[in-house]
């Protein structure tokens, strides 16, 4: 469920630096105008302190933000559940280190991951569901990544 990217210069040419991306993750999605639509996911990881989730809200439309603050729990392995706060910039939730940490240790632990993100900036929050089923293929993918 995991493939190596290239970032790309200014000019679109391929550059030395890579990251890995996951393939489509699909979910629903919440907030005053719908209920239970369809949302679809990308998690962007360049190294273990570094994660980024971009939403999309009908399957296409990017979800955008300016510092929206979403509240984000996720439950894996024996019924554990964590939870922290991080902040949605331009068009992905960008974690904090300690954030994407705490997720890159609970991907390689593989298993069902759930997933529940809640934007507390607004007055009828926005709501996202979606699951991982198994992150299968993560340890290998890092270690493309970091030239292992």
């Amino acid at each position: 469920m995991w493939q190596i990217g290239y970032y790309s210069d200014e000019f679109g040419d391929k550059t030395d630096k890579k990251f890995i991306n996951s393939k489509p993750i699909f979910g629903t999605f919440r907030n005053s105008a719908t209920l239970e639509s369809n949302l679809m996911v990308a998690i962007v990881i360049d190294s273990k302190t570094s994660i980024s989730i971009g939403l999309f809200e009908y399957l296409n439309h990017v979800v955008t933000g300016d510092y929206d603050e979403y509240e984000i729990k996720i439950k894996y392995g024996n019924n554990e559940i964590v939870e922290f706060k991080d902040y949605y910039r331009k068009m992905e939730l960008s974690l904090k280190e300690k954030n994407s940490e705490i997720l890159y240790n609970i991907l390689l632990k593989g298993g069902q991951i759930k997933f529940l993100l809640k934007n507390v900036s607004e007055n009828y929050p926005s709501i996202y569901n979606f699951t991982i089923e198994n992150p299968k293929g993560i340890e290998s993918a890092i270690k493309k990544l970091e030239n292992i």
